[in-house]
């Protein structure tokens, strides 16, 4: 009977640890589905903000063409004036790339997938921690 006993529990307990492996998995699973979402979320209003951007500059260097003919009579000359500042703000970005890009990318993209988990606590410690944290 003992033995029987003994079966029953070792078959419950494989049971359970079968059940909590297949919910971390799950768990964990979502979790990196949240991250994932929320790292094409950024890159998407990324390539938004930038078109935006994008356009901006277009439409301020037809004004600035407009102005610049309007000033001195030649068209031409306010092209070549744009095209000197697009060169030289090419440049500076080639030149501080890792700075203005490359690091805030990683840092961004790490702090999503290193962000703390939510843990599941009982709602009484979670009031108590709370009711700490006020003080």
């Amino acid at each position: 009977m003992d033995k029987e006993k003994f079966d029953k529990s070792l078959n419950k307990t494989v049971e359970s640890i079968k059940d909590y492996i297949n919910l971390k998995k799950e768990y964990y699973s979502l979790v990196l589905l949240e991250r994932l979402a929320k790292v094409l979320t950024r890159f998407v209003v990324v390539i938004t903000t930038t078109m935006l951007l994008f356009f901006f500059l277009l439409f301020l260097s037809f004004a600035f063409v407009g102005w610049f003919q309007h000033i001195t009579g030649s068209q031409t000359l306010g092209y070549v004036v744009i095209a000197f500042i697009y060169l030289i703000i090419g440049a500076l970005v080639v030149v501080f790339k890792k700075q203005l890009f490359l690091n805030p990318l990683i840092k961004g993209i790490n702090s999503i997938f290193t962000e703390e988990e939510e843990t599941f606590e009982n709602p009484e410690n979670k009031k108590n921690n709370e009711e700490e944290t006020d003080k």
